[in-house]
């Protein structure tokens, strides 16, 4: 929205204008007394109110004023109600009706009201203006922009109004007619920054990303607060696709402005984002050097520093911000999260824990302290800090299956069930929680129902890769709907082309069809990115056996065996070819 014109009604005096129903009962006025207005009555003579619905109506309006004073608006609507059914010519009372009914968010009457005011006045520009914003609100464009175009027709001195006029041009199509009337803002002082950062978006959405920062820059030197802005469509450009657009955005604006380090900032985030790190360490080195506790710059380094694996630097980085900027959420959770990348495990704890104390409603350490607990082996602490996690946030489905998973390895199937069936109350479409109850019912032996799971899943995502290779991969590993598998695998690939993981499973489908010529080539293909899988060297294994290479065979299931140690089935095809290995 490009900026919202609050509704005023027509003060009440318009409908005082056309009240009557007072006369005098005495004789002609005398013209020896000057100073009297035209209709004054004489001095004792006797004022006689008659009974006209006029005059009621008048009383009711005023009525109504004092009501909507007093914040009585639903006794204030009633009242003006009554002034507009006595006098069905006056407009007056049926605006102050739409303005309370916008005002208390019942848009639908609002609009109702709006058009029974036109249907006794066409030419009202405010109601015209006010029916053509909730309009656009809706999404209901073009009777927006009718409505829009005659209210600043008739209001011709309204400027505020050309505001939502733009916007609705600019959604009906109309962008050149949308900078136009724009433009004529540029001249006015009160809309001139607003004006100009809203030509600048638009110039943006053309393509005109050098055009539009003059306009940005001129926005910014009336208004600092639109530097904001900028960074908003920056982040708009990325968010849709365009991160280099938004570089080119933020590049323009500090060739003109070059000692601008918020807009540094961008440029540094966007490149960081990018993956682009030298580009983004350059600038945060240039931020740095002219304001070294800049809390953007010391923040970004550490990250671009994390990204690197330069955990030491990074941490060095986020302990200065800490020193600083106090103990802020996102700085504390930094410097635990490296400390985690660095297997720093006790030294994260702590920092998790001092976190979780500051900040007791956050549920962020709670979850890092089980990942923590979970890389030592400690499962029941990892189980105490994910339930934490969960109890400060039940709505997050990925805390769920977190926990869900760490249960499903301690082989408590049960208890992880009812924790993915209590998320599924909450959304029964949630994919997360349906694969990994897929996942738990399988590791549970009731294949079955990890297949019931995983199909519904697929009815709410069809283009899930995981859980289409893992239902594929499930049906061919038990050689069964192997066509159905080798079609769900190959939409996974299609989705996914460089997952080994699938690669491998698609390998196995066209083993089990008796391709093993396209299942060697792509078991190859897959094990060059997981050498040491176990899995992968197991069918490679089994493939070569198939075409008669047996000296090949034993030489992948001898890996195979070497990084799964503990495989039984393994250890029996190696026996069985005379090589004497121990059964596990």
């Amino acid at each position: 929205m490009i900026l919202p014109v609050r509704f005023t009604a027509i003060i009440f005096f318009g409908f005082l204008a056309g009240a009557t129903g007072c006369a005098t009962v005495s004789g002609p006025h005398p013209d020896t007394r000057p100073g009297l207005p035209e209709g004054h009555p004489e001095i004792g003579e006797v004022r006689v109110f008659q009974h006209d619905a006029t005059v009621e109506a008048y009383a009711a309006f005023l009525n109504g004023m004092l009501l909507e004073r007093d914040g009585k608006f639903e006794e204030a609507i009633n009242s003006f109600e009554a002034a507009a059914r006595l006098d069905t010519g006056s407009v007056t009372p049926l605006i102050e009706i739409m303005a309370l009914q916008m005002e208390m968010g019942r848009i639908e009457e609002a609009e109702k009201t709006g058009k029974r005011a036109l249907g006794v006045s066409e030419d009202l520009g405010q109601v015209h203006i006010a029916l053509g914003q909730m309009f656009l609100d809706s999404g209901r464009i073009n009777e927006a922009l009718d409505h829009l175009l005659k209210g600043t027709g008739l209001e011709p001195d309204n400027t505020g109004a050309l505001f939502p006029l733009a916007e609705a041009m600019e959604k009906s199509g109309d962008r050149e007619g949308a900078l136009a009337v724009l433009e004529k803002l540029t001249v006015e002082e009160e809309f001139e920054a607003l004006a100009r950062f809203h030509i600048a978006r638009l110039l943006i959405l053309s393509g005109q990303i050098p055009e539009s920062v003059d306009h940005f820059s001129r926005a910014i030197e009336l208004n600092p607060s639109f530097i904001r802005a900028l960074g908003d469509q920056g982040t708009q450009l990325e968010k849709s696709g365009k991160p280099e657009s938004a570089i080119q955005l933020y590049q323009a604006f500090l060739e003109k402005n070059p000692e601008n380090r918020a807009v540094r900032g961008f440029l540094a985030k966007t490149y960081f984002i990018t993956d682009q790190i030298s580009q983004a360490r350059t600038q945060l080195d240039l931020i740095l050097k002219e304001d070294p506790e800049n809390l953007t710059g010391l923040l970004l380094l550490g990250l671009v520093e994390s990204r690197k694996e330069n955990y030491a630097r990074a941490l060095e980085l986020f302990n200065h911000l800490r020193t600083v900027s106090g103990d802020s959420f996102d700085t504390l959770m930094q410097i635990g999260s490296t400390q985690r990348e660095m297997k720093m495990y006790p030294e994260a704890a702590a920092t998790f824990e001092e976190t979780a104390r500051i900040y007791p409603d956050r549920f962020e350490p709670h979850l890092n302290l089980a990942i923590i607990h979970d890389a030592e082996g400690d499962m029941e602490k990892a189980q105490s800090s994910a339930e934490k996690a969960l109890s400060l946030a039940p709505d997050r489905s990925s805390i769920r299956t977190y926990l869900a998973q760490i249960l499903t390895r301690q082989e408590r199937f049960s208890e992880a069930i009812t924790l993915l069936e209590e998320g599924l109350e909450i959304d029964p479409e949630d994919v997360a929680l349906l694969y990994q109850m897929g996942i738990t019912h399988d590791q549970a032996g009731r294949f079955d129902l990890a297949e019931k799971a995983l199909l519904l899943l697929l009815e709410v995502k069809s283009n899930h890769p995981d859980a289409l290779n893992y239902l594929g991969y499930s049906w061919a590993d038990r050689g069964i709907r192997l066509e159905e598998a080798k079609e769900m695998i190959e939409k996974a690939l299609r989705i996914r082309p460089d997952a080994p993981y699938i690669i491998d499973s698609l390998g196995w489908v066209h083993y089990q069809l008796g391709h093993y010529e396209e299942a060697l080539r792509l078991l190859l293909i897959a094990v060059e990115k997981m050498e040491e899988d176990p899995t992968v060297l197991d069918h490679l294994g089994d493939t070569y056996e198939k075409l008669g290479q047996e000296e090949l065979a034993i030489l992948y299931w001898s890996r195979a065996l070497a990084s799964d140690p503990d495989n039984p089935e393994i250890a029996r095809k190696l026996k069985g070819k005379g090589v004497d290995t121990p059964l596990p």
